[in-house]
């Protein structure tokens, strides 16, 4: 019945025909049907995932049961997950991060550049600032599976500190800050690869200070209001666990905050570079207002325009590096971002490159 759904346009298929699995679907071509595709078997080889592609709910549904099973048994087949202790959510780069004390060997060199950047965009009249957002392992460590033993080998992340503050990069270190803080309300969700908005707070707290002392002019002072707790995850303090595609909705105790701004200026014109985590931080400053002309460069690949609380993909990938010096023409600011869990992304040696070649 599934199957014979797919072939009609009634509405009264429609539950049959939905599918509803999050994450990436690599879409099956339809099989070839002939003398040579018999003989050979590819035809035969290729009905299996085209088929299983068309089954709709009911392979959906028999998908879900199956992965819960998996789950209440601590496991998952998901290739981009991990479960910690009480049932915490991890990426694999995060505990490689924190368990494993990756040493890229790049720390001094990826310094030199940033300061290098740093000092052609001053000589520009921008202002430069670069955020080292926080990787959720290593703000919760307590929660990482059992099998995650840190050694005492410094991180990447604390010797990559040490050269930004040698070479005198302006530099948010969003670890050390959510570091210190109190860890309720919590700063990441349960089942969320990213950080949530009180996380964002005192990053993006800091990045402001920042700027308004780098940059010469008031930009506002970002301040926590009210802290609200629910079990309904927003944006994205949930999207770990909805790629577990359970039969029902994870959903922990997730705080939800008010914020205001204090000593407002004027909003900023700039360029965000920087990958998923850049997200929460826009989303914020882009809320209460302190955002003017802007652009998002999603690991220096695609470029995002914001204006005021929207945001716009304006770019097809692979232009960014053209379309970076125009922009740099309309800004004012220069917001550089990489998370711990990969702070040698390519994308920030793309950036350097590309500043380099200005």
């Amino acid at each position: 019945m599934a199957l014979l759904a797919q072939t009609s346009d009634s509405p009264q298929w429609d539950a049959l025909r939905r599918n509803r699995l999050v994450g990436a679907v690599i879409n099956a071509k339809t099989p070839a049907l002939d003398a040579q595709s018999f003989w050979d078997g590819q035809g035969q080889s290729g009905i299996e995932p085209w088929l299983a592609e068309r089954m709709g709910a009911p392979r959906e549904f028999l998908i879900r049961v199956n992965n819960m099973f998996d789950y209440w048994a601590g496991r998952t087949k998901v290739p981009g997950l991990l479960i910690g202790r009480d049932g915490y959510l991890f990426g694999p780069p995060m505990l490689t991060d924190w368990c494993l004390r990756r040493d890229p060997g790049l720390s001094a060199e990826m310094a030199i550049g940033l300061k290098r950047a740093q000092q052609k965009l001053e000589s520009l009249g921008k202002t430069f600032v670069y955020v080292m957002s926080p990787n959720k392992a290593a703000i919760y460590p307590e929660y990482a599976p059992g099998y995650c033993k840190p050694s005492t080998t410094p991180r990447f992340h604390d010797r990559f500190a040490e050269e930004l503050t040698r070479n005198g990069v302006n530099f948010v270190n969003a670890h050390a800050l959510l570091d210190a803080e109190p860890k309720t309300p919590i700063m990441f969700g349960k089942y969320g690869g990213h950080w949530n908005d009180i996380g964002q707070f005192y990053t993006v707290r800091a990045l402001l200070a920042l700027l308004e002392a780098k940059g010469g002019r008031a930009i506002g002072q970002l301040e926590l209001r009210d802290v609200r707790t629910d079990r309904k995850p927003r944006w994205d303090e949930a999207d770990a666990g909805a790629l577990l595609n359970l039969p029902y909705e994870l959903a922990a105790e997730s705080p939800h905050a008010r914020f205001g701004i204090a000593a407002r200026g004027k909003p900023i014109n700039a360029i965000f570079i920087g990958s998923s985590f850049m997200w929460g931080p826009m989303r914020l400053l882009s809320e209460q207002g302190l955002i003017g002309n802007a652009r998002l460069y999603y690991y220096f690949n695609s470029t995002y325009r914001y204006t005021g609380t929207s945001e716009q993909q304006v770019h097809v990938p692979n232009v960014v590096r053209e379309d970076f010096g125009k922009a740099l023409l309309d800004v004012d600011y220069v917001i550089l971002e990489s998370n711990d869990e990969w702070l040698e992304s390519p994308h920030v040696t793309n950036f350097i490159k590309a500043v380099d070649s200005l």
